[in-house]
This record gives C-alpha cells, sequence and structure tokens, in this order.
C-alpha cells in the first residue's frame, strides 16, 4: 500500500530505510522530534532515553528542495524506513506531506488531496501497519483520516475536541488515539478501530498530584505527539508556559510519568521500532 512513499524513501536513501542501500548515518536514536510551531527552524532532535533525564540532541534540520526550513507538526515512520511528515509552512497556508531523510533534512514533497474538509492542520501521524493514519483538526473540523499511496485522503471519523495524538502499539496491533477536548487534564487513550477507522473510547489520562506539584505547566499542558518506541508510549506535551516536556503513558490504565524537558518548539515526534 506504501509503495509510492516507499520509493521516495529508498530515492533519498534514508538512514533507516531497508533494502535501499547504505546511507552511512550513525546510530540509531530511540526516538526522533522536529520543531513544528509556526517560525521554528525545523530542526531535528535524537533523544537518548537511556539517561537520567534524558538526553536530547541536534541531529539536523529538515529543508526542502528550495532550502526553505520546514516545521513539522506530524512524523511517522513506517514499513522499509520511509519517514513521513507534514508541516503547514507552505506560503498558501496548507500543509504539506513530505518524505524526509532524517540524515541529511532533505524533504521530498508528495502531492495529497481528497474529497473532505479534513485534509489540513493535520495534528499527528502514525503508520499501523502499511496504513498510514492523520489526526486533523482545523475550523472546528477535527477528524481521522487515512493517507493511501497515491496520496489520496479519506475521512474515517471526526471528534470534538481541540485536537489529538496517535501512535501504533505493533505488537498489540493497537492504533491509540489520544483526545484532549481542553488540555491533558481531561484527556482520554482512545483507540481506533483498523476495520474501519472509527474512534473507540477509552480511559482517561491521570497523573498523581506530585507530577503537577513538580510541573506545573502539566495544568494547561496539551499533547502535540505521540509515538511507540519500544514497547513504551511517549507523548510531547507543551504549555501556556513555554515548556514542553516528554511523558511516558502507561496504556493499561491511563497513568503517566515525566521523562524530562526537550525543546519548546519540538512539536512531532516517531520511532523505528
Amino acid at each position: 500500500m506504501m509503495n509510492r512513499f516507499l520509493t521516495a524513501a529508498c530515492a533519498a536513501t534514508m538512514v533507516f530505510a531497508a533494502g535501499c542501500g547504505s546511507s552511512g548515518g550513525g546510530a540509531r536514536a530511540d526516538i526522533y522530534l522536529i520543531d513544528g510551531t509556526a517560525g521554528a527552524q525545523g530542526f531535528i532532535y535524537s533523544v537518548d532515553l537511556s539517561t537520567d533525564p534524558i538526553t536530547v540532541a541536534i541531529a539536523g534540520q529538515v529543508t526542502s528542495d528550495d532550502g526553505d526550513v520546514l516545521p513539522m507538526t506530524g512524523l511517522a515512520i513506517g514499513p522499509g524506513g520511509v519517514v513521513i511528515g507534514t508541516t503547514s509552512a507552505d506560503a498558501d497556508s496548507n500543509d504539506l506531506l513530505v518524505t524526509i531523510d532524517l540524515d541529511t533534512g532533505a524533504a521530498e514533497e508528495i502531492d495529497y488531496s481528497g474529497d473532505t474538509d479534513c485534509i489540513y492542520g493535520v495534528n499527528d501521524l502514525a503508520f499501523a501497519g502499511d496504513t498510514l493514519y492523520g489526526v486533523t483538526g482545523e475550523d472546528n473540523t477535527n477528524c481521522i483520516i487515512t493517507i493511501d499511496e497515491d496520496g489520496e485522503v479519506t475521512e474515517t471519523d471526526t471528534f470534538a475536541s481541540y485536537g489529538g495524538a496517535l501512535a501504533y502499539d505493533a505488537a498489540g496491533d493497537i492504533l491509540h488515539f489520544l483526545d484532549f477536548p481542553e488540555g491533558l487534564e481531561d484527556a482520554t487513550l482512545n483507540t481506533i478501530d483498523l476495520d474501519d477507522g472509527s474512534i473507540v473510547d477509552g480511559d482517561d489520562i491521570t497523573g498523581g498530584d506530585d507530577l503537577y506539584d513538580d510541573y506545573p505547566q502539566l495544568n494547561s499542558a496539551y499533547v502535540k505527539g505521540m509515538a511507540f518506541a519500544g514497547g513504551r508510549l511517549l507523548a510531547i506535551t507543551g504549555s501556556d508556559y513555554g515548556v514542553s516536556l516528554l511523558i511516558e503513558i502507561d496504556p493499561e490504565d491511563g497513568t503517566f510519568e515525566v521523562l524530562g524537558i526537550v525543546p519548546i518548539a519540538a512539536d512531532a515526534i516517531a520511532a523505528a521500532n
């Protein structure tokens, strides 16, 4: 299903691509983050989860063929190592869907369209097997979508919320959807039915009182992106305090813990599992 995406990945000789030749890149990071805030410099960050606190390092910068910096709002690593991102940095204020070489930062645009209002304002992306899912939100139209190999967008469900994030658990074949009507305090960890793309209600996200005492910014935090890394469900949160945190969520009971501070503009997150 992702033949077009995979072809683009091999053409770019991406650092994670299997069977596409060696990229000569460095060791694989646990996860990658990319700046997504409007006006941000599109930096790629590698995160080492084995250190306490976590270690974050600049690993590159996403740029177009024209040399434009492209901050990312969504990021997903799929079959064969293809890396797909979405950005709202287009001059026409429409989102761009791109393949990204995480080793060089080079981005190649993919045309995509569909008969739906849910194309733009993509908050997050996730591959579930070889199907690319997205969560969008713009002008009070919030949707779950799929994007096929021809760039055709299909709306599978809608929701009334501020935004959302997606992460696929390959071991359990579960696509998690975190819905936050106002912020992290009223967030719910739902799932997506992989047969029809509909939202299945789940459990509330909860954090202990000591977390909110230690990190007051969590009181107004929202979720920018989410990903599974080595069986761990991770998410980037932002807040009105101007601080972004990486948290780990237990999908069994919805509890979470703070792993550390990440760059303020970090928005998109993905892992190569």
